[in-house]
């Protein structure tokens, strides 16, 4: 039952979000807009759980000596990315040294990956 009402919530939200694509209409525009942002909160809320348990993860693998090797690589890869977006001065995605990280890092090893 609570997966089924999930869902019904979850298609009548998109069925909002694109029906407001289609029709300008303010008040469904104000609707669309109020469920965009509430769906942005929650995906950078799961975003954010997600990376904290990868790291609670593999840190817990490197103390009981597990796989070390991947690990560290794991633990640096978030590093790599989370650094430069948070240094002081940075203006977050849109900073040199991230673009650099992605058009270094990122793609290509998404692109072997997905290969």
């Amino acid at each position: 039952m609570r997966r089924s009402i999930a869902a019904v919530l979850t298609a009548l939200a998109g069925l909002v979000v694109l029906v407001d694509l289609a029709i300008a209409n303010p008040a469904l525009g104000g609707l669309a807009g109020w469920l965009n942002q509430l769906l942005v909160l929650l995906a950078a809320g799961a975003a954010v759980a997600g990376a904290v348990m990868l790291v609670v993860r593999h840190v817990g693998r490197l103390a009981r000596r597990e796989d070390q090797l991947g690990s560290v690589a794991v633990l640096l890869g978030i590093g790599l990315v989370l650094l430069p977006g948070l240094a002081p001065g940075s203006s977050g995605a849109d900073a040199p040294a991230v673009r650099w990280v992605v058009a270094a890092l990122l793609a290509p090893l998404v692109a072997a990956v997905l290969a």
